[in-house]
């Protein structure tokens, strides 16, 4: 992944303009990131960081990254009410328990109440990257998952402009196809 790859991933994203943009959100500063990896036990891959400095349309998807820490749009708000979902406890009356595996790093808004988190468990030294995994409460994980940061947006824009082909979904499956990509992200 190079500077120029995600912020031709960003410019193909903005161009799609399929969901409002959220007003004033701040971009993520050195700061809020501190605090958030500190807050979150991990560090946010550059490459996250990097398109939501790039996305004027970020928003609508990902989580705030910047220091408006009580938005309910905020990466830490969205985890910390995920970290908040419970189920009773199967054949034992009255327990409750949590659901989010602790090792899930919700990282998108959550639309319909699912989620795409970064998995901490699994970081991949080489790359600086964390596995993205789809996670849907209570229980109920996706077979798909993303290398990077990189391939899971990428992927995202092309599913999304190929079901808006007719919208403009073609110029952005244009944009993306000038992205270089290397092996590794693929």
């Amino acid at each position: 992944m190079t500077i120029k790859s995600i912020e031709n991933l960003a410019r193909a994203y903005d161009a799609m303009g399929m969901m409002p943009v959220h007003p004033n959100v701040p971009s993520p500063t050195t700061a809020s990131i501190e605090r958030i990896n500190e807050m979150l036990g991990i560090s946010l891959p550059e490459s996250l960081i990097l398109f939501a400095t790039k996305s004027s349309a970020c928003s609508s998807w990902l989580a705030g990254l910047g220091d408006d820490y009580a938005s309910p749009n905020h990466i830490l708000q969205i985890n910390k009410r995920a970290n908040k979902i419970r189920r009773r406890v199967i054949g034992d009356i009255g327990n409750w328990e949590a659901v989010k595996p602790k090792n899930f790093v919700v990282f998108n808004l959550g639309f319909d109440h699912d989620y795409n988190c970064f998995d901490a468990a699994q970081f991949d030294a080489s790359i600086s990257e964390y596995t993205i995994q789809y996670w849907c409460p209570p229980r109920i994980t996706g077979t798909i998952t993303y290398p990077s940061f990189y391939a899971y947006m990428e992927a995202q824009i092309r599913d999304w402009a190929n079901h808006n082909k007719r919208t403009g979904g073609l110029k952005v499956l244009a944009l993306l196809d000038d992205t270089p990509t290397s092996k590794a992200e693929s």
